[in-house]
């Protein structure tokens, strides 16, 4: 083993081209890019010229004959931050020999640039890699000197940071009702929260991330987005505490949510999330969808269920979160890449057509939702006109009690379907026969948690955005007469049969898509054909969302949770939850978006989110009127 005094830590020298741009070909190969030939001379030329920032470090390894090589090699460069009037060092690229990996040089070249840092009395060391690079990462998140890790983006984190960019979609949220079975009176309050959240954000440091713009590693005038790691994190300014009227809070949680759907983070200045506690009992969980979709966000209340009925001895109820060690898979490899497969070209190209088709073939009142009211909008990323244009979140709310739903689900077993396929043929039917009688086809999309056909990482659980959708679509004549209309006395007049028929072809639509048909993991993989660059995705993804999701519907079920489950063997118990995700621009994503959540023994709540102004006030409440007699007249 080569002992360290056999390496040194030097700057370039101009003899030193040949071997630095060798080792820096290998670096630029790892991250499965490319960079013009003439590039490297130019970048080379600008790390010796003293006018330039950009600096580097290499290490030389002494050979027998006295001779060296290069080894290693960091590159590095100041930079402004608004959060300081210090700069900030940027450790950009960091590449060491595969030969001697292992061996701790990459951790003194890092010590070696953090040292220059201090000299030049920057604020602090930065670095990025890329998050499934694992050996870096493991090096990097040991270096505890550093408050704030730089990683890029996984693909599905960029495509909602720029729904939030453009104000196309607030938000997420997650609300729960805790009861203590053991003391009545004892509430959800800071000394009860703090603690919990102390060991919710070790367990899933995804609650410290940030994102931010930064410029693009290919072309000079593009921007691409990054993901930023904290290593501390201050509850003061993401826990809430509200008191409102006890009447208020039971006639109008819809409100409430509808309220926090008009939250939109600075995702740049701290983690993009809020836990508001109402009264005491109620709860929201309020996130970016960059940090996790509605599945992941089950997974974090789980952690602080756990956290609540097994306080540690001694508790933290401090405010600050610090994050000194890290857990083993974080941050998580990026799921589209951890399923190792490639899109289908041909498909996509097959996609696109049969949506072009579809707009070109069907008009006025041929589907659903022509009369949606919405501005049509251009995109430029550099102006993205947010204020003006961000999306106002209306939600209509359906509370199936705890024996509707029983009664929902025994029929759903009987007719060998599922009520998530019952609601998304309900919703057809309903839309079908009361509001678009003249309506001949209908796109609509079920939305799928794709986890349980991942490989598994090392947390086991998936905190990343991890949903595709499974399209269908259906000539509505066959809906038109399964529901025909209200009789004189208000009551639905339906052919039951056939709508247990039309939920059990939706069901077995989904399970072959899931088995066998896999449109679904398509559909998912497809962005790996956008480039990286955020105004690759204005210019692809957009035209995308519009093309592929206008005039539809989307049905999201989180399904209901066991009450064993709820209450995680402890007094503490979640009675019943919500869930709904901010609405996305009208004309850009769904019209209309169901979000289905419950807890067994007690109540579902079905949420419908949509743009404000997009549909008359009483439209969507009238739908779900709709619906809910059709379910009770078949069950």
């Amino acid at each position: 083993m080569a002992s360290p005094e056999q390496f040194s830590i030097t700057k370039l020298d101009r003899n030193d081209f040949d071997e630095w741009a060798a080792l820096f070909r290998g670096y630029i190969n790892f991250y499965e890019t490319s960079i013009p030939d003439d590039q490297y001379r130019k970048t080379f030329e600008r790390i010796l010229d003293f006018k330039y920032d950009l600096d580097a470090l290499v290490m030389r390894q002494q050979g027998e004959s006295g001779n060296s090589k290069i080894v290693a090699l960091a590159h590095f460069f100041p930079e402004q931050t608004p959060w300081s009037e210090k700069k900030i060092m940027l450790l950009n690229d960091l590449f060491v020999d595969p030969e001697l990996r292992g061996k701790g040089q990459g951790r003194r070249m890092i010590q070696a640039v953090a040292d220059i840092a201090k000299e030049t009395g920057c604020l602090r060391l930065q670095w990025l890699t890329r998050h499934d690079n694992l050996n870096a990462r493991r090096l990097y998140d040991t270096m505890a000197d550093c408050q704030f890790v730089q990683y890029r983006m996984d693909r599905y984190q960029r495509q909602f940071s720029l729904l939030n960019r453009f104000g196309l979609q607030s938000n997420i949220i997650l609300a729960a009702a805790y009861t203590n079975v053991e003391a009545q009176n004892t509430v959800l309050s800071k000394e009860v929260v703090y603690p919990a959240f102390q060991r919710v954000i070790r367990q899933y440091p995804e609650l410290a991330m940030i994102y931010f713009d930064g410029p693009s590693e290919k072309k000079k005038s593009n921007h691409r987005c990054w993901s930023g790691f904290l290593r501390s994190v201050n509850l003061d300014d993401h826990v809430k505490f509200l008191e409102i009227s006890e009447d208020e809070q039971e006639i109008d949680m819809t409100g409430l949510i509808e309220q926090y759907h008009r939250v939109w983070f600075d995702q740049s200045a701290r983690p993009p999330w809020q836990f508001i506690v109402v009264n005491g009992r109620q709860s929201l969980l309020v996130f970016d969808h960059y940090l996790t979709d509605g599945r992941g966000a089950t997974l974090i209340l789980d952690s602080l269920l756990e956290a609540l009925n097994r306080p540690a001895r001694d508790e933290d109820s401090s405010p600050i979160v610090h994050l000194t060690s890290i857990p083993k898979g974080f941050p998580e490899v990026d799921p589209v890449e951890l399923l190792g497969k490639k899109p289908s070209v041909l498909l996509a190209i097959l996609t696109y057509l049969r949506f072009l088709c579809i707009s070109l073939f069907y008009r006025g009142t041929d589907l659903f939702f022509q009369d949606a009211n919405y501005k049509e909008r251009k995109f430029s990323f550099d102006d993205p006109r947010k204020e003006d244009n961000a999306v106002i979140t209306k939600l209509d709310t359906l509370r199936l009690d705890a024996q509707t739903m029983s009664k929902c689900l025994r029929a759903c077993r009987e007719h060998h379907t599922s009520f998530t396929s019952l609601l998304h043929t309900l919703i057809k039917v309903s839309l079908a026969t009361d509001f678009y009688p003249k309506a001949k086809f209908s796109h609509s999309e079920t939305v799928i948690d794709v986890r349980p056909y991942l490989p598994t990482q090392d947390r086991g659980r998936i905190i990343s955005t991890a949903v595709s959708m499974i399209s269908s679509f259906d000539w509505l004549s066959n809906f038109r007469r399964a529901g025909q209309s209200p009789d004189e006395t208000g009551n639905s007049i339906v052919n039951a049969k056939l709508i247990w028929d039309l939920s059990q072809k939706h069901k077995a639509h989904i399970l072959n898509d899931l088995k066998h048909k896999m449109s679904w993991m398509q559909a998912w993989l497809t962005i790996r054909m956008i480039g990286e660059d955020e105004e690759d995705h204005v210019t692809t993804l957009l035209p995308g969302y519009k093309l592929l999701q206008n005039n539809a519907f989307a049905v999201s079920n989180l399904g209901a949770f066991p009450a064993a489950h709820s209450r995680s063997h402890g007094p503490w118990a979640i009675s019943s939850m919500e869930f709904s995700a901010g609405a996305i621009k009208a004309g850009i994503g769904p019209n209309l978006t169901f979000n289905t959540i419950g807890v067994q023994d007690s109540a579902t709540v079905i949420h419908v989110s949509y743009e404000e102004g997009s549909f008359p006030e009483e439209f969507v409440g009238a739908l779900l009127d709709q619906i809910q007699k059709r379910m009770i007249a078949i069950i």
